[in-house]
């Protein structure tokens, strides 16, 4: 009983942290203006569930497009745990950009395929290109400048610290899995315009809850990074 009311302390203590986070990061707030502007611009184009599951297909191809960016982008880094072809990568810009394409390649592959399942899905009675393209083009534009706002402040953190190669590579899919999963499931179960703004808002949340939980995860990562500098610099 004691170890297990210790575990919900730290759980809810964790939550206050990611929240106290959350509400200080100007990139969360970014992405929730980009959300909600999107949700607006669907309703007042009449976008069908389908195109709306396209317009979060964008927005995931504009994450794929801002980790590559910020992947060329970096200055000091680590490859440590990163191997390609059973070789570990080297710490140099050459390796830098052997990763940077091979993770453009797999990210790509995946939603060309992604992009296939939403465009030519089973239930859908003429499978084919979207109708509402202004409406696409102002959903694309608020999140090219929500994601494009974390992408300035996330290669100035990098530029502060020594971020790993490879959890930059993963981090993307640990971003957008869940948020597509949402979105899957999402639209198997909601329909009509007030079932479609109930299922933005689920998208909207698992999308700031993996961006805050992507935040956390690479402020650790510094601190550590920073720590271990320190102590080194101590020692020698």
């Amino acid at each position: 009983m004691e170890s297990l009311a210790r575990r919900r302390r730290l759980t809810a203590l964790r939550l206050k942290t990611l929240a106290a986070e959350a509400r200080s990061d100007r990139s969360v707030h970014a992405l929730l203006a980009a959300n909600v502007l999107a949700i607006v611009i669907a309703l007042a184009t009449r976008m069908s569930l389908r195109e709306v599951m396209l317009v979060y297909w964008i927005q995931s191809v504009i994450i794929g497009l801002s980790f590559f960016v910020r992947i060329m982008s970096l200055e000091r880094f680590t490859t440590e745990g990163l191997t390609m072809n059973g070789r570990p990568v080297e710490t140099t810009a050459s390796g830098k950009r052997r990763a940077a394409l091979f993770f453009a390649l797999h990210y790509g592959l995946f939603h060309v395929v992604y992009a296939l399942f939403l465009l030519f899905r089973p239930s859908d009675a003429e499978p084919g290109p979207p109708a509402s393209a202004l409406g696409f083009w102002l959903c694309a534009a608020a999140f090219a400048v929500g994601h494009g706002y974390s992408l300035l402040e996330n290669i100035a953190g990098d530029r502060a610290g020594q971020p790993n190669l490879g959890m930059l590579m993963m981090l993307p899919y640990a971003r957008v899995v869940p948020m597509h999963l949402t979105i899957v499931f999402g639209g198997l179960l909601f329909q009509g315009s007030v079932a479609l703004v109930i299922f933005c808002i689920l998208k909207t949340v698992a999308d700031l809850v993996m961006h805050t939980v992507e935040h956390h995860v690479l402020r650790t990562s510094r601190a550590a990074a920073g720590s271990q500098h320190s102590v080194s610099s101590t020692t020698s």
